[in-house]
């Protein structure tokens, strides 16, 4: 048997609907949210670069400024009184040029002195050595006396030898004989032996005064240099730098005058935050900006510590310098760390702060709307960083500062 089916209550029915008709408003909303920007820029406002693929360079930008490979420091070798000043600051002088006349008298009397020395210990050497010789040649006179009595002596003793046994001599004479050679003999070896102490004890006091007078001489040599060098002399060709004196000044001895540098030969000293300076290393290529020209130029010295927070680096430069580089003058250096070929990149976003699983915001194909995507980013330089992964090659995205749209997954461009 049918039973007729009643129909639902009108309230129940305008529920179901009004349920239903909230859901689909829902999705359409949440749709309608998910599709429009919440967030319009100018395009003027912002920068956008494309992602390339090719060869990027990691390179570390630092300022420095231009000095001297070759410095050579002018000191006052004593303490005196600046009389004249005989060139200035920028000054080209050659070796031997005058640069300053200095006057000490006591100086100048002690280089006097010393002369004088020298020459009263010659006078004495002269002295002593005449009289040694003249004892030395006493004594070979004395010798050549004994030598003289002994071979007579000697002469003798054969003589009364050969006459003893014919009865023409006594045995009492022939031993008198005897004595007297024997006498005779001892003499002659004494006298050797005086001649030999005499000339002995010559040759050691002349070459004590022969000592004496050269450590004189050297000591004469060197107050008489210091005399000389109250004439400062340049020690080499260049120019002349940080020379700021005055007549009548009083300087020490040891204080540096000045400084004659070489300005065909300069190099570039830069410094580094400790940050970036970690990959620098000898050996690697750098470009130097002179503001009137770029040069070549490879590290040649990193400092082994650090200063204030950087670290100093010195460069070589390579070839012929620009026109007006000189020492002092400041530069713009860019050191090649490492270089990638057939890489994807792109610029560096200002608001990267670290590189890895970023966010960033691409544009699409129509250029009016940007979107936030996550891409794999890797440091390169300054400049430019490598892309790794989810960003393709063509693709544009926003480099310029993204904070004020930062929370947004959306945004229109206009």
């Amino acid at each position: 048997m049918d039973i007729p089916k009643r129909p639902p209550p009108k309230h129940r029915r305008f529920g179901a609907f009004a349920i239903a008709s909230l859901g689909a408003l829902a999705v359409l909303w949440r749709t309608r949210d998910a599709r429009a920007p919440q967030f319009t820029l100018e395009r003027s406002a912002v920068h956008i670069d494309t992602v390339r693929r090719g060869m990027v360079r990691r390179e570390v930008a630092a300022q420095g400024t231009l000095v001297p490979e070759s410095v050579v420091v002018v000191v006052a070798t004593a303490s005196a009184r600046v009389e004249r000043v005989l060139v200035r600051a920028g000054d080209s002088v050659h070796v031997g040029d005058p640069l300053v006349e200095l006057a000490n008298p006591d100086v100048t009397i002690r280089a006097l002195e010393a002369e004088q020395r020298v020459r009263i210990a010659q006078t004495d050497l002269a002295s002593t050595e005449a009289s040694l010789l003249s004892g030395v040649l006493a004594q070979r006179a004395q010798l050549a006396t004994a030598e003289t009595q002994y071979r007579t002596a000697s002469i003798d003793a054969v003589l009364y030898d050969s006459l003893v046994p014919r009865a023409l001599a006594s045995e009492g004479e022939k031993a008198g004989r005897a004595a007297t050679l024997a006498e005779a003999f001892t003499r002659r070896d004494s006298e050797r032996a005086r001649l030999a102490l005499f000339e002995r004890t010559t040759t050691v006091q002349l070459e004590s005064r022969q000592r004496q007078i050269a450590q004189l001489t050297k000591i004469a040599d060197a107050e008489s240099q210091r005399a000389r060098a109250l004439t400062v002399r340049a020690q080499r060709s260049g120019v002349v730098q940080d020379l700021a004196l005055d007549p009548g000044q009083w300087v020490p001895a040891g204080q540096a005058l000045g400084r004659i540098i070489d300005t065909r030969r300069l190099k570039s000293a830069v410094r580094i935050p400790e940050t970036l300076a970690l990959d620098v290393a000898v050996g690697q290529a750098v470009s130097v900006d002179t503001r009137n020209g770029l040069v070549r130029g490879v590290v040649s010295r990193k400092a082994p510590g650090a200063q204030g927070g950087t670290i100093l680096v010195e460069i070589q430069l390579l070839g012929e310098l620009p026109r007006g580089a000189v020492p002092d003058l400041g530069v713009s250096a860019t050191i090649t760390v490492d270089a990638w070929n057939d890489v994807l990149y792109v610029r560096r976003p200002v608001s990267l702060i670290r590189t890895g699983d970023v966010t960033v915001f691409a544009i699409d194909a129509d250029g009016r709307q940007a979107r936030a995507i996550r891409a794999q980013l890797a440091d390169a330089s300054d400049v430019y960083v490598r892309v790794m992964s989810g960003l393709p090659a063509g693709a544009r995205i926003i480099t310029s500062e993204t904070a004020s749209f930062a929370t947004q997954s959306h945004v229109r461009i206009r």
